[in-house]
């Protein structure tokens, strides 16, 4: 993260995986060019998944349950609270402050991730062999005639091969769908489509391959997915009960989940790291308990941004598989730690995260402190031009989030108020100063 930056020399793979401080010796790397499954769901914060523990009305989700099972679950996953900054930090290892992604893209803004920064396709397409690269589902970096957008943007950005869409599409049924710039009109069920797409272009594939599929599930848009991949019960119409349809889309995506799973040849399977991650907290309209409406997607509140992550596959300790990690991390940290996996070093890059692969080693921990934030509108321009400013930083016991516009702040002790419901501020104003010093001495305060 980025109060715990470091040069990315420090994890180039020459012998040490150092990690900024936490050193790993590569032997214990299975030998050869694993592939790589980053599955990112869309608006899911841990509450939705029972193995977290922390809600009580979740979907059943056998797939990521044994996903979870084969691999390490991480406790403490954070994210930013909408989904654009989430996939810049993924594709770069770099937080908003540094990309200019600081909110949702919508439709006709004018900015997207920039041509200069670095993405981890363009890094895997450098190694030796070089890694083949696809994305499949919602790209959601750039509009349509923004610089850096447009139906080429995933290719621009470094992709061999882009099968799905640019932003949000409203239909689940029918939409336009974009294949490496050419876009066609599709129908069927969306989460269904990019799945099965994923697994058509990996069953395709000879060498390493690094698939990022990047499912609009469970998603906001109330929808019913077709009835034989989902079980719980639903109304005749979403406009009934928002949630249960939710619900139904988050079960229907963990089919789906399954079903590539299921159809990668068992001994590619064997040879691939899966990493699943969500991209932002749940949706408020339909949010649930422990959660209160209006802390979830879009908010700094642990229902925005605390998400589920598993890794899983042969760059996690076998005696380690079905455990979990209450390390502090973030997805900044899944460039560094793919490229750890792949064996291909970052150079003079600079990053704001860390490899999570010496945690998958039993090797160490990453660093003790982590930062989110939200800015709108995107970009680089005067702070007095936004609308939106606000940063969060925690660590392992008290969370601090300061809201910029008006200069208030909140403190929470996340090991005793997990669900952030007794600010401490200001009677406990000696739990606040270390964040307040974090966030200064790395420069990560109000933009």
């Amino acid at each position: 993260m980025l109060v715990r930056c470091c040069s990315v020399a420090a994890i180039a793979l020459s012998g040490l995986v150092a990690g900024c401080g936490n050193g790993s010796d590569t032997a214990d790397l299975p030998q050869g060019a694993p592939n790589i499954l980053l599955i990112l769901a869309d608006d899911v914060g841990v509450e939705m998944l029972s193995m977290y523990q922390v809600g009580d009305d979740a979907p059943p989700t056998p797939q990521l349950d044994a996903l979870a099972a084969r691999g390490i679950r991480f406790n403490q996953a954070w994210s930013n609270p909408t989904c654009s900054p989430t996939r810049a930090s993924i594709q770069t290892g770099r937080h908003a402050n540094r990309t200019g992604m600081g909110w949702v893209i919508a439709q006709g803004d004018s900015f997207a991730l920039p041509l200069a920064e670095t993405t981890l396709p363009e890094l895997l397409g450098s190694a030796t062999p070089a890694y083949a690269t696809a994305i499949f589902g919602k790209w959601h970096l750039g509009a349509e005639y923004s610089p850096g957008g447009g139906n080429q943007a995933p290719n621009t950005a470094g992709f061999d091969y882009f099968s799905g869409t640019l932003q949000a599409v409203p239909k689940y049924s029918s939409w336009i769908q974009v294949v490496d710039g050419e876009t066609t009109e599709r129908t069927g069920y969306l989460t269904a489509a990019q799945a099965d797409d994923a697994l058509a272009w990996i069953k395709d594939r000879t060498g390493p391959w690094y698939a990022y599929v990047a499912l609009q599930a469970p998603y906001e848009i109330p929808h019913l997915p077709p009835s034989e991949l989902y079980t719980v019960q639903t109304p005749a119409e979403c406009s009934q009960d928002r949630r249960a349809c939710y619900k139904a889309a988050l079960e229907a995506m963990d089919t789906k989940i399954g079903t590539l799973l299921a159809g990668i040849p068992a001994d590619v399977l064997a040879n691939t790291n899966v990493i699943f991650m969500g991209d932002n907290g749940t949706p408020n309209p339909v949010i649930g308990s422990p959660y209160s409406m209006g802390r979830g997607k879009l908010t700094l509140y642990e229902g925005g941004i605390r998400v589920p992550l598993i890794i899983s596959g042969p760059a996690v300790l076998s005696s380690l598989a079905g455990t979990t990690s209450d390390e502090l991390v973030h997805a900044v940290d899944l460039f560094a730690t793919v490229a750890t996996m792949a064996g291909v070093s970052v150079g003079d890059l600079t990053l704001d995260g860390e490899s999570l692969v010496p945690i998958l080693l039993n090797q160490g921990g990453t660093g003790d402190t982590l930062f989110s934030q939200s800015f709108e509108a995107n970009g680089f321009g005067p702070s007095e031009n936004r609308t939106r400013n606000e940063v969060a930083i925690r660590n392992a016991k008290y969370k601090l989030i300061r809201f910029c516009l008006t200069g208030a702040e909140e403190l929470y002790d996340l090991e005793a108020d997990p669900f952030e419901l007794d600010n401490l501020l200001p009677a406990q104003e000696q739990y606040a100063k270390p964040l307040r010093q974090a966030l200064a001495s790395k420069n990560i305060g109000c933009l």
